[in-house]
Parts: structure tokens; C-alpha cells; sequence
């Protein structure tokens, strides 16, 4: 059982990286013209879900999060640079900066395009002569790709007194992601591998600490050794 002071180090789950990932809420994808005569492939959804609950767990065990709706305003109204990548990674689909991706957050029910659903839509134009791109459309046509996840770090947080539940009141995208992902059945990977992270860091540091002061134990006990011995033979000198 840890012990209960540890759960405070929660706390200091600010400014990492973190991916959360879900069902892929609302999503559309059809061609639409480019303006050149060409088509784009529209992609649209939600990234997350706000005001929802579900189970996180890190080396202390299990607690609860969610997301507050408003969490998203800030960053948005700062034009956060964001990309829309495949599994977090490889080259960017679609982008803020260009403006090839469109963030919005929804915070009233009845205005979202899912009834009752607030939280992060995006809507990415991608460029069906892609190869990437056209490999995704295939896997979200056929069902292999359902799952929508995004790249984060909290700047507010609001932990309950026995830090059993996380509310994360205000987010930062700023070179974030947002991804389709094969595989999403576990929302709290970013946050279990950070902490896990800083307490292996913190760990680490400790035994590294602990062999230097061994090490210098021992340097000073052969020291004493030759300073005695020294004076021994200084004294049979003079004697």
C-alpha cells in the first residue's frame, strides 16, 4: 500500500506530454472540392469527449478523470500549432498552421453536430493522392481504424482531497497531435508512462546517490587506514 503521501507527487502531473484516446465520436469522411477542380478527403469528429468519466491508473493504482468543458478555449484562442498525424506519429496529414485542420471546441450541448456531445472537433482536409492518407481512409472505411486520440499537456488541474479523481481544467495543444490510432481501448497511456517515468528518474537518482556515498565511505575508511598506519610508523621512528 503506498504510502498516503505519495499520491500528492499527482500533483506534479503538469507539463508533460499526454495522450488521451477514445472512440472516435461523430466521424464523417467524404470527398469535397478542393477549389482547383480537384477533391479533398474531409475528415471530421471529435478528438475528445468533455465532461466524460473514465478510469486512469498510474503506480499508485486507479483514479478517475475527466476533462472540463472550456479546457480547450485558451489554447485555441492562441492558434496552437497542431497536427493531424496516424498513430502519433510519421508525416503530418494535416495542420493548423496551414489551415488544413480546423480545432473547435464545443461547449454548448445543443450546438454540437452530436446531440448532447461537448468537446474538442476537428475537421481535417486531407489529400486523397497520398498514400498514407489512402491507406487510413481504407482502414476507417472497413472499421480496422475507430479510435481518435490527441497530444496534450495540462496546465490546470483540480485534484478531489484524496486525489481519487483529476479534473483537468485547462489543456495546452501547442505542438500537439491530433491521431487516428489502431488501438485506443486505454485512455490513460500518456499519463501511467509520465509519472511511471519520473518516479524510474527519481529512483535512479536516489541509488546513484547511494553508491556515491558508499564509494566515498570506503575511500575515506582506506584513507584512515594509511593516515594510522602513517602515524604508527612516524611513532616507531622516534621511538
Amino acid at each position: 500500500m503506498p504510502n498516503p503521501n505519495a499520491f500528492a507527487d499527482r500533483e506534479n502531473l503538469r507539463n508533460v506530454r499526454e495522450v488521451r484516446t477514445a472512440p472516435l465520436a461523430g466521424r464523417e469522411m467524404r470527398e469535397v472540392p478542393n477549389g482547383t477542380g480537384g477533391t479533398n478527403l474531409r475528415l471530421t469528429g471529435f478528438a475528445c469527449v468533455t465532461g466524460a468519466t473514465y478510469v486512469m491508473a498510474d503506480i499508485l493504482g486507479e483514479y478517475t478523470e475527466s476533462v472540463s468543458v472550456g479546457a480547450f478555449r485558451k489554447s485555441l484562442g492562441q492558434n496552437a500549432d497542431v497536427a493531424m498525424l496516424l498513430n502519433h506519429g510519421g508525416m503530418t496529414l494535416a495542420r493548423t498552421k496551414p489551415g488544413t485542420l480546423k480545432l473547435s471546441e464545443v461547449e454548448e450541448p445543443n450546438s454540437s453536430p452530436i446531440a448532447g456531445v461537448t468537446g474538442l472537433h476537428f475537421e481535417a482536409l486531407l489529400d486523397p493522392t497520398n498514400p498514407t492518407v489512402q491507406s487510413m481512409r481504407s482502414a476507417v472505411e472497413r472499421g480496422d481504424l475507430d479510435e481518435c486520440s490527441f497530444a496534450f499537456r495540462v496546465v490546470r488541474q483540480q485534484w478531489s482531497q484524496d486525489y481519487s479523481h483529476r479534473s483537468i481544467v485547462e489543456v495546452s495543444l501547442e505542438h500537439g497531435d491530433v491521431s487516428l490510432c489502431n488501438f485506443g481501448a486505454n485512455p490513460h497511456t500518456g499519463g501511467t508512462v509520465s509519472m511511471r517515468q519520473r518516479h524510474e528518474r527519481e529512483r535512479h537518482e536516489r541509488e546513484r546517490v547511494v553508491a556515491e556515498a558508499r564509494i566515498a565511505a570506503r575511500d575515506w575508511a582506506y584513507m584512515d587506514r594509511i593516515y594510522k598506519m602513517r602515524i604508527e610508523m612516524l611513532r616507531s621512528s622516534i621511538r
